[in-house]
């Protein structure tokens, strides 16, 4: 359970780092679509795939490098990764929400 509690802290903490007008302005680099902060537990299901090398990103690499949020697109099906309060808004760095592993 603590582990848990410090990846939704991770998440938060690194939600509140991003400035809410960055977040008005920023696009999906594909379809133009809005983005939005994923919800945490999205987020760490993401990272247990992750943790397991069951997640690959749009380009068809695995992703090696845990989550610390997410900015998920309008329509729900891709997620962009966050890393270091930096936004990773590359087509090919994005993660299909339908190839998340269940948890």
């Amino acid at each position: 359970m603590r582990r848990r509690s410090s990846l939704f802290t991770m998440h938060r903490a690194t939600a509140q780092k991003m400035s809410p007008d960055l977040l008005k302005i920023l696009i999906c680099p594909v379809t133009r679509q809005p983005l939005a902060l994923a919800a945490a537990a999205l987020v760490d299901q993401l990272n247990a795939g992750v943790a397991r090398g069951e997640v690959r990103n749009v380009g068809g690499r695995v992703v090696t490098d845990k989550l610390d949020a997410g900015l998920a697109r309008q329509d729900g099906a891709v997620i962009y990764p966050v890393r270091g309060g930096i936004p990773v808004l590359l087509a090919e760095e994005g993660i299909p929400v339908s190839a998340t592993p269940r948890a």
